[in-house]
């Protein structure tokens, strides 16, 4: 950064002498000067990406070869064993991303299969005329299909026992039922003791 600050710094400069020479023989327009200072710039900047480059493969050789170097000095089997070490390291990454993947899937199948079970859920607890609100589907919904109709169908007949026995033991109260027959009989009979 600082090469690139220097070189262009020095251009710079060396195009204000040249201005000021230049001026002292022709006066420039103002575009004039800015257009030599962008060339100028522009020739400066391309002259320091072409310095960094040099210097960033310049590393990278430098690098390769101490590599290179590590490697000669380690044994045959010492290599091996270096080459076996990156290896298994390089396995075990895979091997999470596996893992982790594997977990995903088996998420979102799960998710679906949950889906699909709580739709037809819904379509055989509407068909026997049952609520289909969020607390009877947790109450019916199981991991699979079998498990899904089995709730059910236990469901119905708890419902269907307790409808039965609800209108057995508990007469209608708009009726009169019993109760209004007892008083009929008590009225009359209060009437025969005057």
């Amino acid at each position: 950064m600082e090469n690139e600050n220097n070189v262009v710094n020095e251009q710079v400069e060396t195009t204000a002498s040249e201005v000021e020479t230049e001026n002292e023989q022709q006066t420039l327009t103002q575009e004039e000067v800015n257009r030599l200072i962008a060339q100028n710039k522009s020739k400066a900047k391309a002259q320091a990406e072409k310095e960094y480059q040099k210097q960033m493969e310049d590393l990278k050789a430098q690098y390769e070869s101490q590599l290179t170097e590590v490697k000669s000095k380690l044994g045959d089997k010492d290599r091996e064993a270096f080459d076996l070490q990156t290896a298994k390291a390089e396995i075990t990454k895979l091997q999470k991303e596996l893992d982790e993947e594997r977990n995903q899937k088996a998420t979102l199948s799960e998710q679906i299969t949950k889906a699909t079970l709580k739709d037809k859920a819904i379509g055989l607890l509407s068909e026997r005329n049952l609520p289909t609100n969020e607390a009877m589907l947790e109450m019916v919904v199981k991991d699979n299909a079998e498990d899904t109709v089995k709730a059910i169908e236990a469901m119905t007949t708890l419902l269907s026992e307790q409808r039965k026995a609800s209108a057995i033991s508990t007469p209608p109260i708009t009726s009169g039922g019993l109760v209004e027959k007892h008083r009929r009989r008590l009225k009359f009979s209060e009437m025969q003791t005057f």
